[in-house]
């Protein structure tokens, strides 16, 4: 783990939190697409979590409804078994 500002740390990795969490809220843009495709390590980080038990439910600003979005991360390339909800 580095950090960039007093107190703000920036993980290289989300392996850790996979261990100490029983679920994960993540924002979409920049976390999981850059809005032309999916990060290559998200979807099979957010697959190996669900498949350990894990929850993901994911956030976003974008004003349209969920299943608009879920159409988007679909053309994206993020499966849909990367996620809850």
């Amino acid at each position: 783990m580095s950090q960039t500002k007093p107190g703000i740390a920036v993980l290289a990795s989300i392996a850790s939190l996979a261990r100490t969490s029983e679920a994960w809220i993540s924002d979409i843009w920049g976390v999981l697409h850059n809005g032309l495709s999916a990060f290559p390590d998200a979807g099979p980080a957010c697959v190996k979590f669900r498949e350990g038990g894990g929850t993901i439910v994911l956030v976003t600003n974008a004003p349209r409804p969920a299943a608009n979005v879920a159409r988007m991360l679909d053309r994206l390339g993020l499966p849909r078994t990367a996620y809850d909800a």
